[in-house]
């Protein structure tokens, strides 16, 4: 499972999401969680499509998934 959230989303709380994420992989989803620091909730999506088209052309390819992977990424920092 792919999430993308920014972390300073004005509409949906990262803590909620990092709670989601906390338990789908404690249920024993495969879980890739992708937190961004510089977006916010609308410009997150446009943003994140080319990532998220490369995690599921991966993931239909047969690509192996790092282990519950958590990431904050800056792009600018």
């Amino acid at each position: 499972m792919l999430i993308v959230q920014a972390v300073h989303d004005q509409l949906i709380s990262v803590k909620d999401i990092d709670e989601l994420a906390d338990t789908y992989s404690a249920a024993g989803a495969d879980v890739t969680y992708h937190r961004d620091l510089l977006s916010e909730h609308l410009l997150l999506h446009p943003l994140s499509a080319p990532m998220t088209l490369r995690w599921l052309t991966d993931r239909f390819n047969g690509k192996p998934l790092d282990e519950h992977m958590v990431r904050t990424k800056c792009r600018r920092c």
